[in-house]
């Protein structure tokens, strides 16, 4: 997910993003916030007057029950994360923390903290990025990704 911040656990209507999946938008529209989770309620559809009418959950016809239960559990656990600030943060500080000799750690680290200043707000992410620089720079200082990332955001 680092290496794709086009990524979404959602599909969007209307306008994509401007740059591809891969790359970070200097807009911020890289993954996804906590209340932009929008599946699987259907598309906005909107009265005679333009007001938005309630969404109902969409189906997918080709899921059996217990496809569909297993999804549905998956995305509240999901919503329930929070924004992919939140997410994938945290999971990224708890990889390097568990294993400190994997070599993609320095990266994910580095790239967690970049991941800060260009994602939308969330409650915990001056702590979390400041986390995440802290044990970039305390286990790998000497690093490429280290020197790299000389500041964290707030």
């Amino acid at each position: 997910m680092l290496h794709a911040p086009g990524l979404q656990p959602s599909l969007r209507a209307g306008e994509d993003r401007s740059v591809a999946p891969q790359r970070l938008d200097d807009f911020r529209d890289n993954w996804w916030t906590g209340n932009r989770l929008d599946w699987p309620e259907g598309p906005t559809r909107y009265d005679s007057e333009g007001k938005v009418l309630p969404t109902e959950k969409s189906e997918v016809a080709w899921l059996t029950d217990e496809e569909r239960r297993l999804a549905e559990t998956e995305y509240e656990r999901l919503r329930a994360s929070g924004s992919a600030t939140a997410f994938v943060t945290l999971a990224v500080l708890e990889w390097a923390r568990t294993h400190p000799n994997d070599p993609r750690s320095p990266e994910a680290l580095a790239r967690v903290v970049r991941l800060s200043r260009l994602s939308h707000e969330d409650e915990g992410k001056a702590r979390w990025t400041r986390r995440a620089f802290q044990l970039l720079h305390a286990n790998w200082p000497k690093s490429e990704w280290a020197r790299r990332t000389p500041y964290w955001y707030n």
